[in-house]
């Protein structure tokens, strides 16, 4: 493990532990904070809509039918694009700034 002391413009002292960077690693600290929003979310969903699903459409959870299928493609994108190298995005950045 390797300690790295930065100084801030401000004095503060930060120290930081700096770990080997692997491209094929997972970042948990990014991981954790968006299942915990991604749960806050779906409570909320299921907590303000199934009166309307269930007055409108006979199902109390329709709408977390519904935000469940988009999850599951949302998250199998996310997984297909976390495992594409940088590089191959490096090449297609032009094309995406131009879309």
């Amino acid at each position: 493990m390797n300690l790295k002391i930065i100084w801030t413009e401000g004095g503060h002292l930060i120290v930081m532990l700096m770990k080997p960077f692997n491209s094929r690693s997972i970042d948990w600290r990014l991981i954790i904070p968006m299942m915990m929003l991604l749960i806050i979310g779906y409570i909320m969903i299921f907590s303000t809509t199934s009166f309307k699903g269930l007055a409108e459409f006979n199902d109390a959870y329709y709408f977390i039918k519904r935000q469940s299928i988009f999850l599951i493609l949302g998250s199998v994108l996310f997984l297909i694009g976390a495992w594409i190298p940088i590089k191959k995005y490096e090449k297609w950045a032009l094309w995406g700034y131009l879309i």
